[in-house]
């Protein structure tokens, strides 16, 4: 046994020892001395050190219970053998290595074991490679620079102590925990499969990188320093601190519990691509002390499926982003998002064009750490108090300033008359203020729509003192139920009101127009006044109507004018009484094209209001209609009696305008009636010429009524009209004849029930009566084989005073028939043979009450007969 035995430039044979192993140091000095052991010692147990710079030391054989290793130059002993300059490759069972010197790279091959520590010290760079088994600890200290790659396993720790820069790059299992001693930048990358069981600890102030894609089973502390933590995967089971620094955490996949904390410093987090999968009910993320950054990128904490993490569990942050359609859920009962920290009271939350603020069915707020400090809210992007449940007293409640840039705000409320439920964004504190632009849009929750008469409903408070900008809110789209149009209003009648903002239903009262002043008259003293009550809020202005109900109203009753138009009369449609010669089955056809401009204005009230809607609609009505002689008769006495059917098609196009949104004659919008019918005819004429002339006819309705603004609705319905027509020519001389004619008409008009987005619309159908008395001036020429007969006429209508009746929601508008019209016509009718005539007219007619109603039409006819 040789306890130790020193060399100095000489070479040393361990024959000596052949009784027994070589236990203690053995000690090699000088620049060139080696060390050989012999096949036939058993052993050397214990330490190997080089003391020269250039002593060898060299194992010839496999030595069983060698401890540590010692090297020259990076030359191997044991089963650590050389396999390049610089480079040792252990392929055995090796008890560990150490090195105190120049650079050194450690490969451990697949299937080696190292059962002691494998500790590297030194100002190179050092790298250890482990495909196969370390038993025991990894440890370098001091290195200029020290790697290592992990693709194996490692059942102890891996310490980096005072090294420039440490990077270890795992893939297999590292089962206990990585230590960070001292300064220098350390880089860690946590591969996907990979463990870490025991997890990473920085103990004093380096600047760490952490890359995870596998498993942390413990906790990663980084500590003091500018720390980095890349969580693009796999698990972290007990917790993320990052310690004191300016520390950066970056989080796009993978699971962290229980908590995480940036500690004190101005850190930043990015939260990207993250869904309650990974922000889990109850995680606390802590931006510690300092001022601090979270950053939601296309991250919610919500999803359909699932409840994820409530906003209080985020905590001590001073600027919250919300970016790349970003949700931010409040979930739980009066939830509180606090901004800020002890050190910095307060912060602010912003929201990009993209972005979503939910908070619905409950009341929520987001408020600062230190009370009586003031956060700020931008918006650019949405602020919606619609979500989950249908509820209308939701307030979302921002205790400090909220700045709109064009974002949204959707609120649900009940439209109705004041002080009817609705949600609220509530702007709190003393020199608070609401400013920047806002749109809101709001859903009608079962409210009929009702007249408002004071300060409305309120959809915006500015409570303990907050203000408001004059232009800071907005509708986003039009507001409305049953006939009435909600406007929004900055300050209501009620003391206290200015800075809030309400919806209502009555335009503003109408300015009076200016008085005269008076001549000045000398001064009278008069008692004074006697105590009065304070004085009334102003008088509510008019109810705002919505544009679209003009349209909805007048719809029956221009339904009736294209009956009218399609029905005519017994000339219209056929031209002459002496030009119907055919008789039999099927023996004639005729048809007729027929136009009119068409003005008509009518009385118009709601229900419960003194507001007079006054419809107008101004467009036109034109139709084809073909007709088939079924039956013609002539009797012994010269009568006959004809009998057809045909087909007709009308329509009905023009611009609506009305009393709405508190003015007298607005654009309103476009009706639009088309008619398709059938109808049969009955005519008998006498031997002198009377005729008496008898039509029904049913008709299938279809159109729309659409405003200026693109609101409206379908309509659908039917029509059924008789007429009794007669007709008895006078006559004047050989080329003339006068014609008294009378006419009475029946109509029912039957629109469906429809909606539009704000009203149910109902229709109530009305039977109408139109009489006519008119005269008709006819002559008659020969020109050739045809015959001309030209003609003027008068008509005087009288239309029914019939009342059309249309409910929206609870109210309904009630459009008064019944005018009185003088119609003139002039025209020609040519037989142009036997079989063929022609016919036409020119029509003018206009109303001769108050009642606005004017047409200026045509009508173009064709008959053949066979």
């Amino acid at each position: 046994m040789v306890d130790a035995l020193p060399v100095d430039r000489a070479l040393c044979v361990l024959n000596a020892c052949r009784r027994g192993d070589a236990v203690g140091a053995i000690g090699i000095r000088g620049s060139s001395a080696s060390l050989r052991h012999p096949p036939a010692n058993p052993a050397i147990v214990g330490r190997v050190r080089r003391i020269g710079p250039a002593a060898r030391c060299l194992l010839l054989q496999s030595v069983a219970s060698l401890a540590l290793l010692s090297l020259s130059d990076a030359r191997a002993l044991a089963d650590c053998l050389p396999s390049g300059p610089g480079t040792v490759s252990c392929t055995g069972g090796s008890p560990g290595f150490i090195s105190v010197g120049s650079s050194v790279t450690v490969n451990v091959l697949p299937g080696a074991n190292v059962y002691a520590p494998i500790d590297i010290t030194g100002p190179g760079s050092s790298a250890v490679n482990n495909s196969g088994a370390i038993n025991s600890n990894v440890v370098g200290t001091a290195n200029g620079s020290f790697g290592v790659v992990n693709d194996s396993v490692i059942t102890s720790n891996v310490r980096a102590v005072d090294n420039g820069t440490f990077n270890l790059t795992n893939n297999g299992t590292i089962s206990g925990s990585i230590f960070l001693d001292g300064g220098g930048v350390n880089t860690i990358v946590n591969n996907s499969g990979a463990n870490i069981q025991n997890g990473v600890v920085a103990s004093r102030s380096s600047t760490d990188f952490l890359t995870n894609f596998g498993l942390i089973a413990v906790s990663v502390s980084l500590g003091a320093g500018d720390d980095r933590f890349d969580l693009l995967g796999g698990i972290v089971s007990t917790g993320v601190d990052l310690g004191p620094g300016n520390d950066t955490f970056n989080w796009t996949a993978g699971n962290v519990t229980p908590s995480i904390t940036l500690g004190a410093g101005n850190d930043r987090a990015l939260l990207k691509n993250l869904t309650s999968t990974n922000l889990t009910q109850g995680l606390p993320v802590d931006g510690g002390l300092g001022s601090d950054e979270l950053v939601w990128d296309n991250t919610s904490n919500v999803d359909a499926s699932a409840l994820g993490d409530d906003v209080s569990r985020f905590t001590n942050w001073e600027a919250i982003s919300l970016t790349n359609g970003s949700q931010l859920t409040f979930t739980f009962v009066n939830n509180t998002l606090r901004l800020g920290d002890s050190g910095t009271g307060s912060g602010t939350l912003s929201v990009d064009a993209t972005s979503t603020v939910f908070a619905g069915n409950r009341d929520y707020a987001i408020a600062p750490f230190t009370a009586g400090q003031l956060v700020t809210v931008s918006n650019a992007g949405l602020i919606d108090l619609t979500n989950s449940m249908v509820t209308t007293n939701d307030r979302f409640v921002v205790n400090g300033n909220y700045i709109g840039l064009g974002g949204r705000l959707n609120l649900q409320t009940v439209l109705a008359s004041d002080g009817a439920p609705s949600d609220q964004l509530v702007i709190s504190g003393a020199g608070a203020s609401g400013s920047g632009t806002t749109s809101i849009f709001v859903d009608n929750i079962n409210g009929p729509g009702d007249l408002t008469a004071a300060d409305g409903i309120m959809v915006i408070d500015a409570a303990n003192g907050a203000t408001t900008s004059a232009n800071a809110f907005t509708l986003g789209r039009p507001v409305g139920a049953g006939v009435f149009e909600y406007s929004l209003y900055q300050g209501g009648v009620s003391s206290g009101s200015e800075n809030d903002w309400f919806l209502r239903s009555n335009a503003p009262p109408t300015e009076p127009p200016p008085t005269e002043t008076p001549p000045t008259e000398p001064p009278i003293t008069e008692p004074p006044p006697s105590p009065t009550s304070p004085s009334s809020p102003p008088p509510a202005g008019p109810a705002s109507i919505r544009p679209e109900i003009p349209a909805y109203t007048i719809a029956p009753a221009v339904a009736r004018q294209m009956g009218l138009a399609t029905l005519g009369t017994f000339h219209e449609r056929q031209g002459d009484q002496f030009l119907l010669t055919n008789k039999g089955e099927f023996s004639a056809a005729w048809g007729r094209v027929f136009g009119k401009s068409y003005d008509e204005h009518w009385n118009a009230t709601v229900s419960g209001l003194s507001n007079e809607l006054d419809p107008q609609f101004d467009g036109s009505i034109w139709g084809l209609q073909l007709g088939l002689d079924v039956l013609g008769t002539e009797h012994d006495d010269g009568s006959q009696d004809r009998a057809g059917l045909f087909y007709a098609h009308t329509e009905a196009s023009g611009d609506v305008i009305g009393n709405t949104l508190g003015r007298l004659d607005q654009n309103s919008g476009n009706l639009d009636l088309s008619g398709d019918s059938i109808g049969g005819y009955w005519t008998h004429t006498g031997a002198q010429g009377w005729y008496i002339d008898a039509v029904a006819m049913y008709t299938w309705l279809g159109g729309d009524a659409i405003s200026d603004r693109g609101i409206g609705a379908d309509m659908d319905g039917s029509a059924a009209l008789a007429s009794l027509e007669g007709g008895y020519p006078i006559v004047l001389s050989d080329n003339w004849t006068l014609e008294p004619q009378i006419q009475g008409v029946w109509q029912r008009v039957d629109l469906d029930d429809t909606n539009d987005p704000f009203t149910s619309i109902d229709y109530d159908g009305e039977n109408a009566f139109a009489g006519r008395i008119g005269a008709r001036l006819e002559g008659k020429w020969k020109a050739g084989t045809a015959v001309l007969q030209p003609f003027v006429d008068a008509n005087l209508w009288q239309l029914s005073s019939a009342t059309d009746t249309t409910t929206f929601n609870l109210r309904s508008v009630s459009v008064s028939g019944g005018s009185t019209v003088l119609a003139f016509g002039a025209g020609l009718s040519a037989q142009l043979s036997t079989n063929v005539s022609l016919y036409g007219a020119a029509i003018f007619s206009t109303n001769v009450g108050d009642e606005k109603a004017q047409t200026f039409g045509g009508n173009i006819g064709l008959r053949v007969q066979w």
